[in-house]
């Protein structure tokens, strides 16, 4: 996510990224939430770039829903 950050992409996009790829591997479980990605994308933009700067909520969120 903060390669697409860093390229100007939008959460939009890069979550749409996120699917796309999952879909190509054929990974049957869905990909990253849409909200998660809004989420570590406010993160990015206060300039908060590292899970250490993360809050410990969103650091430990799981990059694949249940």
């Amino acid at each position: 996510m903060l390669f697409c950050f860093k390229l100007g992409k939008s959460a939009k996009e890069t979550h749409k990224r996120l699917k796309e790829v999952r879909k190509k591997a054929k990974e049957r479980d869905e990909a990253i939430t849409s909200k998660s990605v809004y989420e570590w994308f406010k993160h990015f933009w206060e300039g908060l770039i590292s899970l250490e700067d993360a809050s410990s909520e969103l650091a430990g969120q799981k990059l694949h829903a249940s």
